[in-house]
């Protein structure tokens, strides 16, 4: 996509802006009267200094003002291109942040098949293991044998994964809510100003609990509630 495809006015190029010759021959002549006055000793050296510097400062807040009249409907033009950008694209990001939530959930839910089936690979195992040590301690070399092979068969079996979607990444990410901001700031005063501070808190506080737990943590900090959640961000194809 381009400018022209988004604006449905026709958007001229910039000119390729510089200094006009006779504008930089008046600049230049200031600056050779100033360069002259070296040192002033008399009343009259004191006046030209004077002169000279009033002219600059004119000179220079007359330029001031003429550049800002020249940018003040340039930088017009970039506000309202602006709101015309984000009012375009405001339904797409409210619906890819919409989508990603909904990815998270499916996150979430696949990190819980994939821990309750590691806990029961597991005790599989654990079982097996078991069944494998009665058999070897029973004497029966084909008993043990098939055992043995069983708990092989189990062990070897991959790991429960988590499903993973090509363009997406997912990631824990640590979440707060200040439940008492005047115990967290007698308990912790670099983690507040008047309100919260997000990147002071999200910089030193960890909750208790694992990355992977969902609990939430309101005895770490005191007025502060720490939490792990998921956070999805979508790549462009």
């Amino acid at each position: 996509m381009n400018l022209e495809t988004l604006i449905r006015e026709v958007v001229p190029p910039l000119p390729q802006f510089g200094i006009d010759p006779a504008a930089e021959e008046t600049r230049n002549s200031l600056l050779i009267t100033s360069f002259q006055l070296k040192v002033a000793t008399t009343a009259v050296e004191a006046n030209s200094v004077g002169e000279a510097a009033r002219d600059i400062r004119s000179f220079i807040a007359a330029t001031r003002a003429l550049g800002m009249s020249l940018r003040r409907p340039l930088k017009a033009a970039q506000e309202r291109i602006k709101y015309i950008e984000d009012d375009y694209l405001k339904p797409l990001e409210a619906e890819q942040e919409r989508l990603e939530r909904v990815q998270g959930e499916f996150t979430k839910a696949e990190r819980e098949r994939v821990a309750l089936e590691a806990t029961a690979r597991a005790e599989a195992i654990a079982a097996l293991e078991r069944d494998r040590l009665a058999a070897e301690q029973l004497g029966d070399p084909a008993l043990a044998k098939a055992a043995s092979e069983e708990w092989l068969k189990a062990v070897t079996v991959p790991l429960p994964e988590v499903h993973k979607v090509v363009g997406q990444t997912t990631r824990r990410v640590m979440c707060y809510e200040v439940t008492n901001i005047a115990k967290l700031a007698a308990a912790r005063p670099e983690l507040v100003k008047i309100e919260p501070k997000a990147s002071a808190i999200r910089s030193v506080c960890v909750p208790r609990f694992l990355e992977t737990s969902d609990e939430r943590d309101d005895q770490t900090v005191p007025g502060l509630t720490l939490w792990w959640d998921d956070a999805t961000s979508t790549r462009k194809w």
